[in-house]
């Protein structure tokens, strides 16, 4: 095996240190890389966030009042779970019968627990059949909350 270029001049001492410390600078570089992937303990620890879910979705029109007797049922039940922090629905004034779902809820916990009590069923149960195409939702967590807007500077 022939040597690269560069070696064949380098004495023997100064070879060593140089793998020396090009093995210095892979295991700072990989232990920095590293230390951005969360561990298991960090991911599990997401769980204990705060939650925002927002859904946009269209409701067929002939399905309108069957859609608001469901989610107005299970509104007021909603609201009094320990785990929700604000709930509603609200219907887009430009355009009838879109609507949106803005919830905030305690933790992951709190929102699974949600979606499987008895009054929110119903709902669930009949919601592919009120929706006017396909649904958007999204879920953020978050890892602070602020109860004022920013200061412009």
């Amino acid at each position: 095996m022939r040597k690269p270029y560069f070696l064949k001049k380098i004495p023997g001492i100064t070879k060593l240190f140089l793998m020396v410390f090009a093995v210095f600078v892979c295991t700072i570089l990989s232990s920095e890389i590293f230390a951005q992937v969360p561990s298991n303990k960090q991911q599990d620890s997401k769980a204990n966030l705060p939650l925002v879910v927002a859904n946009r979705f269209e409701i067929q029109p002939e399905q309108r009042d069957l859609f608001l007797k469901l989610a107005t049922a299970a509104l007021a039940p909603t609201r009094a779970e320990p785990g929700c922090i604000s709930y509603g629905f609200y219907e887009q004034p430009t355009a009838q019968n879109s609507f949106i779902y803005y919830e905030e809820w305690k933790d992951r916990t709190a929102l699974i627990e949600h979606l499987e009590k008895p009054y929110v069923q119903p709902l669930l149960t009949k919601f592919s059949e009120l929706l006017n195409g396909s649904m958007v939702v999204r879920v953020y967590t978050t890892n602070s909350v602020a109860n004022e807007l920013p200061q412009p500077k």
